[in-house]
């Protein structure tokens, strides 16, 4: 009789479960990638594009009439018409007289003490002849605002209150000036020499 052997019984293995879905690849590269277009949608998608596209995001407005400065070539023009007057009454009247033109300064500091009574940009050309005789040529830098100011205001009375004799002319729209007698009435030499003090004047371009 032979004898039986034991007889060995295996026990087949557990089938793994699969992995959970949230545990693979795929369904973080989809998370990844449906949170960024969320994102991208709430902030708008970066830079916005101009609503006019016309118009390019990098123009300067242009200013305000209240942010604009001053216009540097008015200022140039008025320094050069100065200068050029001065040169010219200086070549004139240096050999018989004291020429003196005041400087940019002057008026600047005479405005801001006193606004009212300086309103509108001027410089001043003096000629004294030995303290006898007194030209004095006002050069106005915006005419077209101020003339009127100085015509009212420059003015013998207001200037002169002596027992001489005054003339107080315009050589030119931008330009007045008078001639001043101190020591004397004579109206006919003031005339003379506001004659030929005006043809000087005049004949500057």
């Amino acid at each position: 009789m032979q004898a039986q052997g034991a007889v060995r019984i295996e026990t087949p293995a557990e089938p793994r479960s699969p992995k959970p879905w949230y545990k693979r690849w795929w369904v973080w590269v989809i998370a990844v990638v449906v949170i960024a277009g969320i994102s991208n949608a709430l902030t708008g998608g970066g830079v916005e594009a101009p609503k006019n596209p016309a118009v390019s995001s990098l123009e300067t407005p242009a200013p305000t009439q209240s942010e604009e400065t001053p216009e540097g070539t008015n200022t140039t023009v008025f320094e050069e018409r100065f200068d050029q007057v001065c040169s010219a009454v200086t070549a004139k009247y240096q050999s018989t007289g004291s020429v003196s033109c005041q400087d940019a300064g002057t008026w600047q500091a005479n405005h801001g003490r006193n606004p009212q009574v300086f309103p509108h940009e001027y410089r001043d050309i003096n000629v004294d002849f030995d303290g006898q005789i007194a030209y004095e040529i006002k050069v106005v830098a915006d005419p077209t605002a101020a003339i009127e100011h100085f015509r009212g205001e420059y003015t013998c009375t207001n200037i002169y209150g002596g027992s001489g004799s005054c003339v107080v002319g315009e050589a030119s729209p931008d330009m007045m000036f008078s001639v001043i007698l101190y020591e004397q009435q004579d109206d006919a030499e003031a005339n003379r020499l506001t004659d030929s003090l005006r043809q000087v004047l005049e004949s500057i371009s």
